[in-house]
């Protein structure tokens, strides 16, 4: 028979570098099943992540905006779908987002020109953060009716100067809008990266339009 065990934990938090952390303390008494004596007790330490934050954290109002910075590889009618709008909070409406040139065949809705990042080509729409995150997730919103120019093959990518870009996630989970709350993936990432990047490679159009874009993280 396994021995008989109970625990006690205890919640303990740091700020070491300005990174916070917590982790737990557990205590196990042990005791033998024949006797019900103490036989043994072990301390274990357990790391609790932190809770992920959305980035940005605030709507952005231009493509330089509070440290961050909004590129993108192509912007179609520039004044009215402007990268930084992709981070501006607002995700339901006709005129709203970033709008990327027709660069997707409609037959077979591949990208067919050539734009490219990290080695894929796509068109790609680039966050730089004022400081390196971990990545957990990202929600992606398609444009409200018309969600044919959400992307179905995207991939998110990384990087820290924004020359050397690495895959963090690879999806063709089919973009839509959801009245708003568009769909979330989540990202299994064990390297922190200042530039976060989606690239799209193919949609179900011409064009692709992300109405807003979240990355959590931490």
């Amino acid at each position: 028979d396994d021995p008989e065990q109970t625990t006690t934990g205890t919640t303990v938090n740091h700020n070491i570098s300005s990174y916070s952390f917590t982790y737990i303390k557990v205590v196990a008494r042990i005791c033998d099943n024949s006797s019900n004596q103490l036989s043994a007790r072990r301390t274990f330490y357990g790391y609790v992540p932190p809770t992920p934050t959305e980035y940005p954290p605030f709507a952005l109002t231009a493509n330089s905006s509070d440290g961050y910075i909004v590129s993108a590889s192509t912007s179609n009618y520039e004044t009215s779908f402007m990268p930084y709008k992709a981070f501006d909070k607002v995700t339901v409406g006709n005129i709203v987002g970033w709008h990327s040139a027709e660069s997707f065949t409609l037959a077979n809705s591949d990208h067919n020109n050539t734009q490219s990042l990290g080695g894929i080509s796509g068109e790609w729409l680039k966050l730089k953060l004022p400081s390196a995150i971990l990545l957990t997730s990202v929600n992606v919103v398609a444009r409200s009716n018309l969600d044919s120019q959400g992307p179905d093959v995207w991939y998110i990518l990384g990087s820290n100067n924004d020359i050397d870009w690495y895959q963090v996630h690879a999806s063709t989970t089919v973009v839509f809008n959801n009245s708003g709350s568009g769909v979330t993936d989540t990202i299994t990432s064990s390297s922190s990266y200042s530039y976060y990047a989606i690239v799209v490679s193919s949609t179900r159009n011409t064009a692709c339009v992300i109405s807003e874009i979240k990355y959590f993280g931490y």
